[in-house]
């Protein structure tokens, strides 16, 4: 197909498996046959969903092949990837190694990093807003034995990122707020602030196994596209893999808990902002202060009316 003008092709790559309780091997090879069905389209970005990929590629790439399994697997994707003439943005753990009393310690992140066509790793987002119990324990030396307990239950806990980061390539400019995070109007708000053109949700739903639940969390995605007048696609583990314009019309879709690629043409827009984008949630509040001075009116028309009596 001719690629309309002004858009960005980008393929929504969905594997079908829970990748941090699945081999990783095999959903490396999954996630690579996947994409290499997609390159007949010549897309220009290709997009793995949260924790695509799990053995830590910072970690791991820095080691020679032959020093680990792990570090044998990374090499062969930044490999692959460099010869598929495409972007690619994953979802990965990254982490940051911080001096502390005891020396130094790693902190770790759930991430999506962009790799150039030329192989680079340019630029990577961690998840600002996790959820509580299952991605984030605050309390880990206050309540040591709770996140013992959590651990137990085979959960991966992590800190907070703290910057907005929007991709940009050409053609287009994004942001990927990661998994629950696109449920929150005023997280997605700020990613279109910082310049997002078009907003990409890397979700891993594969955990429900039921329609119902990942309707629901592709539903609340929907909304912010219409909220901020920008299109909006998901690429998830399994769950709902879509491409959402900016007016809410869900445009393309994959089959839920199937192994599926979506090719599609994306414009950004740039420049062009919503009332909610510029305003935020000023409704609810307005509201509130025309209810006082209602409530203000009366009492006040109440006083009077006693007075003249």
């Amino acid at each position: 197909d001719v690629q309309p003008p002004g858009t960005v092709r980008i393929a929504l790559v969905q594997q079908n498996s829970d990748p941090r309780k699945s081999d990783y091997e095999d959903t490396w090879r999954t996630l690579r046959g996947l994409s290499e069905s997609a390159l007949a389209d010549r897309p220009d970005l290709i997009v793995w969903s949260e924790t695509a990929f799990v053995p830590n590629i910072r970690r791991w790439g820095a080691l020679a092949p032959g020093d680990h399994p792990y570090a044998a697997l990374v090499h062969e994707l930044l490999e692959w990837q460099k010869g598929t003439g495409a972007w690619l943005l994953t979802g990965d753990d990254d982490y940051d190694l911080v001096e502390g009393p005891g020396g130094g310690e790693r902190v770790d992140y759930n991430a999506s990093i962009l790799f150039s066509p030329s192989g680079g790793r340019v630029e990577t987002y961690r998840k600002i807003r996790l959820v509580p119990f299952t991605e984030r324990f605050p309390w880990k030396e206050e309540l040591p034995g709770l996140y013992r307990l959590l651990e137990s239950f085979d959960v991966h806990l992590w800190e907070p990122g703290s910057r907005r980061v929007v991709f940009r390539i050409p053609g287009a400019d994004f942001s990927t707020p990661i998994c629950f995070e696109d449920a929150f109007p005023g997280e997605v708000r700020a990613f279109v602030r910082e310049g997002a053109g078009i907003i990409v949700n890397l979700s891993n739903d594969y955990w429900s196994l039921t329609e119902v639940e990942a309707m629901q969390h592709a539903a609340n995605a929907v909304f912010r596209a219409v909220e901020n007048g920008r299109p909006l696609v998901r690429a998830t583990a399994s769950g709902l893999t879509c491409v959402v314009d900016p007016v809410g019309r869900i445009t393309a879709r994959a089959p839920l808990y199937e192994e599926a690629v979506i090719v599609a043409d994306v414009a950004a827009v740039d420049g062009r902002t919503t009332l909610y984008t510029r305003w935020g949630d000023w409704f609810p509040p307005a509201l509130a202060v025309l209810l006082l001075l209602v409530l203000a009116a009366g009492l006040t028309g109440r006083a009077a009316a006693a007075r003249t009596r």
